[in-house]
């Protein structure tokens, strides 16, 4: 697919700014993680209590295989799985901006706009109903006001240098065998699992009696 941005999937519709408590509680929560200016190498996956990695690149195969194996699938295959799961079993997807409904129409040519939530939009109107002199803007600055507790071994990587680390690695031996790339490779990982975990977190906390604008 092209990966010219396409600017009206840059915007949230009204319906990604709101989410019932049944909703949220079986949504399918999802993070990318890769290269700016490329397709994702990485999504997790959260419905309820089930979480799953999958390597979305082929050229990260080799780092799919280390440790806990993961399985490698197509972008384009996934979500459209994701898409018909969300129709068939009327569940929302979640994502924490509007970065993965651009992502899955660039470079997948997959729409996921009528099943999908910015968790962003849904927690910055409760954040300032809860307390207006605070602006949260990332998702940092969400765990923060929500008070969720990020792992001290993962904190927040800078994602483009675990994956440079691994694809050294990748290009010389097709396998990761260094010890550098193999932690860089698990911190990302690690690291992946804690947004999503982090970014339903927030979204439930929303519901947390007092003040709820859902």
């Amino acid at each position: 697919m092209s990966n010219r941005p396409p600017p009206h999937f840059q915007k949230s519709l009204p319906t990604e700014k709101k989410i019932s408590l049944a909703e949220a509680e079986r949504a399918i929560y999802i993070d990318f993680e890769g290269y700016v200016k490329e397709a994702p190498a990485l999504i997790g996956i959260l419905i309820e209590d089930d979480f799953e990695q999958i390597v979305l690149d082929e050229k990260f195969r080799g780092a799919a295989a280390y440790k806990d194996p993961i399985a490698v699938i197509p972008g384009e295959t996934v979500i459209s799985d994701l898409l018909a799961r969300s129709i068939s079993e009327d569940r929302k997807i979640v994502a924490f901006s509007t970065l993965e409904k651009e992502q899955c129409m660039r470079w997948y040519g997959v729409d996921i706009s009528q099943r999908y939530v910015n968790a962003k939009s849904v927690a910055g109107r409760w954040a300032r109903k809860v307390n207006p002199e605070v602006r949260c803007r990332t998702l940092k600055d969400f765990e923060i006001f929500t008070g969720y507790q990020r792992s001290r071994d993962t904190g927040y990587q800078k994602n483009t240098s675990c994956l440079n680390a691994a694809l050294r690695d990748l290009d010389s031996y097709g396998e990761l065998r260094n010890p550098a790339p193999k932690k860089h490779w698990t911190n990302l990982r690690k690291h992946n699992r804690q947004d999503v975990e982090a970014m339903k977190h927030i979204v439930m906390a929303t519901f947390r009696p007092g003040i709820s604008t859902n």
